[in-house]
């Protein structure tokens, strides 16, 4: 679900099947250097057994 979406910046919200935790993720874009930062995090827990890291991975597939 996205939270919030400007001309540089999405933030979104990923929520699991299993345990329905809430994931962030943020993309920002850098014109200035023509990049894109990707994050994925979880809000509770200490492993997230390798989630936020298939999503961004997979995030990174589909854009290029």
């Amino acid at each position: 679900e996205i939270v919030e979406l400007n001309r540089d910046y999405l933030h979104a919200e990923a929520t699991s099947k299993w345990m329905k935790y809430v994931d962030d993720i943020e993309i920002s874009y850098f014109p200035g250097s023509n990049k894109l930062l990707i994050r994925s995090e979880s809000r509770v827990g200490e492993s997230d057994l390798g989630v936020n890291q298939k999503r961004v991975d997979l995030l990174k597939f589909k854009m290029f």
